[in-house]
This record gives structure tokens, C-alpha cells and sequence, in this order.
């Protein structure tokens, strides 16, 4: 995704997809929102990528909302390179 980011605007898009589940502003996206964004909606994220996604986040055991900014900037990051 981050080489794709280079070219488009996918962060800002990405941003207003969460700023649109975010009515009040808060910053904050409910973690069951945010998990049908991404396991129910276009090219679907399996179950095991979701949580490994929550666990790089550093999402906790029972955590019901999270930061969008945070998540954004996990998602858009390079892949390292091996």
C-alpha cells in the first residue's frame, strides 16, 4: 500500500472513509466498525489479518474504540524490506 500511497492520495481517502464512521469527530472509531470496514467491505481482510493488524496497533483485550490516526499510520507505512 505505502507505493501506491506515493502516487495517490490513499491516506486522505482512507481518512475520510474513517472521518464518515465518525460523525461527532471524536478521532475514534468503534473496533466492530472498524472491523467491518475491513473483513465485510471490498477486498476483505481474513480473521488472522485482522488480529494481526489489532496486535501491531497494539489494541488491548476488550478495547471497544480505537484512534483512527494510529491505525492510519500502521496501514499506510512501508512493508519492511526482508
Amino acid at each position: 500500500m505505502h507505493t501506491h500511497s506515493v502516487r495517490e492520495k490513499i491516506p486522505s481517502e482512507i481518512l475520510d472513509g474513517f472521518r464518515a464512521m465518525d460523525p461527532n469527530r471524536t478521532g475514534k472509531i468503534s473496533l466492530a466498525d472498524f472491523s467491518h470496514l475491513l473483513c465485510d467491505c471490498g477486498e476483505k481482510l481474513s480473521p488472522k489479518e485482522f488480529q494481526n493488524l489489532l496486535k501491531e496497533a497494539n489494541v488491548r483485550p476488550g478495547q471497544t474504540w480505537i484512534n483512527y490516526d494510529d491505525i492510519l499510520k500502521i496501514i499506510a507505512a512501508p512493508a519492511p524490506d526482508y
